[in-house]
């Protein structure tokens, strides 16, 4: 089997996804910077047996595309950055919460991060 039926047969669930973003700048609000970008999300959905069976397999059988505008935080004050925190812990954003995790104590001490998640 050739690789490019290899990859059809891999893909043949109903979608595959692909992604490509785009740094458009940055906002500022109530004392945070956030990083914006557009995120365009292509959701292909390949063709079932019906589809294939009537020579309906090519790849513009269907295309959806979506665009999202992301924000995210890039700076703020520490009051800010764990309030932010709160949210991507509860929101599953296992990406922030590392980062500042990682790296909270270059500008804050311990007692000042667990006063603020505390006192919420």
């Amino acid at each position: 089997m050739d690789r490019g039926k290899q990859n059809k047969k891999r893909n043949s669930c109903c979608f595959s996804f692909q992604s490509s973003t785009q740094e458009i700048g940055e906002e500022f609000e109530d004392s945070v910077i956030y990083s914006i970008s557009l995120r365009k999300v292509q959701l292909h959905h390949t063709a079932n047996k019906g589809q294939r069976w009537l020579g309906f397999e090519n790849e513009s059988a269907l295309n959806l595309y979506e665009t999202c505008k992301v924000r995210t935080i890039k700076a703020g004050t520490l009051e800010k950055l764990v309030e932010y925190l709160v949210s991507a812990f509860k929101g599953n954003d296992s990406t922030y919460v590392t980062i500042f995790l990682c790296t909270y104590r270059a500008f804050a001490t311990t007692k000042q991060v667990l006063d603020l998640l505390l006192n919420r």
